[in-house]
């Protein structure tokens, strides 16, 4: 009796090994398969962030940026003057005042094909784009959220001259009326 249990054991244990070199045979080239796509799903996505909207001054080397004072009406550094959608119940006009800059990425191909002077000759219709924004919104809008509002206008800019050249929008002297 102890001759045929080991004999059933030894032939469960050959089976057991059988089916497991089969399943690695059978699987194991599907599995690294699988996981060369895994790789290269996870390669495109960060090439994809590397030139598209995720492309911010946190990712670019700070050697590497440059800023870009909006020179409007041939004075360096200008406020610009912008007024608010109409706020509901409020028949007062709001305006916001502001200076605005760009950081732009110095290693981007955008920066080789625009560059500042490309931008310099395109300030109005820089202006224009977050003009037109700004007029998308009421006064206690911009308050509740202006980082969105001013991230909605970097991806404008991005569509604009492509994702990885300007990197930054950046205000100073805010003011809301």
């Amino acid at each position: 009796m102890k001759n045929l249990m080991s004999v059933i054991i030894l032939a469960l244990a050959l089976g057991n090994f059988v089916l497991t070199a089969l399943l690695v045979f059978t699987i194991l080239p599907q599995t690294n398969k699988a996981n060369k796509m895994i790789e290269d799903v996870c390669a495109a996505i960060d090439l994809e962030l590397n030139s598209g909207d995720a492309v911010g001054p946190s990712n670019v080397k700070v050697e590497d940026q440059e800023s870009f004072k909006l020179n409007l009406n041939g004075t360096d550094h200008q406020k610009m003057t912008m007024t608010f959608a109409p706020s509901e119940g409020d028949s007062k006009d709001h305006h916001l005042i502001a200076c605005f800059s760009l950081t732009l990425n110095k290693q981007s191909d955008g920066y080789k094909t625009y560059g500042p002077d490309t931008l310099r000759s395109q300030e109005d219709r820089i202006k224009d784009l977050i003009c037109g924004i700004i007029d998308d919104y009421d006064v206690n809008t911009f308050k509740k959220d202006k980082d969105a509002i001013f991230n909605k206008i970097l991806k404008e800019l991005q569509k604009m001259y492509g994702g990885d050249f300007i990197i930054g929008v950046n205000v100073s002297e805010l003011l809301t009326d």
